[in-house]
């Protein structure tokens, strides 16, 4: 079977779930942690169903909440990635899953930018050591509260599939002038008061030169953002984020590279090869013209 079907199925039963429970009283932070449980019990079944039926060893992989992005060692590393095998069949792929991306959105009572994120890596021969970004492939992201979900396999034309039955093509703009596209921007994860204030005078000639520019909490919403079916007039057409976890991009980004976009470090030197569990300055942009803007103002504040 492929992943594709598994990971769209994974996330509709996700999804699916969460709709069939009733809040009650819980607070936002009762309900953000609710929503978490029940979205991972719903996500591992579902993975355990497949992996028995399929012949599958599913490696889970998830990596550890940190609030704004302190407390890393020297070289970057948050701590240590979990993993949780799943199945003993012949065909072992490792699954990356984050049952909610915008906790912090949750928290606040915004169930509208809160989402299940999942990737899938090709067939593995032996489990790895350690995943590199390019090694997941095959993606999907859930909106809980959405009418559908964004979903991509490698080498194919990302899709919203609706739960209606519908599937749209999504698309990036085709817009090259920055004054009049909006950027998503996030310093909100960079470790030191310095590191954030470099980010900041970064930021500033970005937000000097394009048309407007957001942000949100939850890296899969901000992704998102970009893509044609809940694009915005002016549209969204470039991510730039400060020391970003690369297990919050991994995601969106298989879709949006997948679509087109081009995704580097605050250089222009692509992050492909950068390891599961690393920090990255990265830059998404919806073509070439509008990431040479972003690398010109990113690049320059080194």
């Amino acid at each position: 079977m492929k992943l594709v079907e598994i990971a769209k199925s994974v996330g509709e039963h996700i999804v699916s779930g969460v709709r069939t429970i009733e809040r009650g009283d819980l607070s936002n932070s009762e309900w953000a942690e609710f929503l978490e449980t029940e979205s991972e019990q719903t996500a591992s079944s579902r993975l355990k169903r497949f992996a028995n039926e399929y012949d599958y060893t599913i490696r889970l992989v998830t990596m550890p909440f940190k609030p704004k992005g302190i407390a890393h060692d020297p070289q970057g590393i948050d701590d240590k990635i979990k993993q949780q095998t799943i199945g003993d069949g012949s065909k072992k792929v490792a699954c990356l899953y984050d049952t909610v991306d915008g906790t912090w959105n949750a928290k606040a009572g915004q169930s509208f930018t809160v989402s299940a994120m999942l990737a899938f890596t090709d067939e593995f021969e032996n489990f790895p050591e350690s995943y590199t970004i390019g090694d997941f492939t095959t993606a999907v992201i859930a909106p809980h509260f959405g009418h559908g979900l964004y979903l991509v396999e490698n080498g194919n034309v990302p899709v919203f599939h609706g739960y209606q039955g519908r599937t749209e093509r999504l698309r990036l703009t085709e817009e090259t002038d920055p004054t009049n596209i909006r950027c998503m921007i996030d310093t909100f994860t960079a470790p030191t008061k310095e590191a954030r204030a470099r980010a900041n005078r970064i930021i500033l000639g970005i937000m000097d030169e394009w048309a407007d520019f957001g942000r949100y909490f939850g890296s899969g919403v901000e992704l998102m953002a970009m893509l044609g079916r809940s694009n915005t007039d002016p549209a969204y057409g470039g991510y730039v984020s400060a020391n970003q976890k690369t297990d919050n991009i991994i995601p969106g980004s298989i879709i949006l590279r997948n679509q087109g976009a081009v995704i580097t470090d605050w250089h222009g030197n692509p992050i492909i090869s950068r390891n599961l569990g690393e920090r990255v300055d990265v830059v998404i942009a919806a073509n070439s013209p509008l990431h040479e803007r972003l690398v010109y103002h990113t690049e320059r504040g080194y």
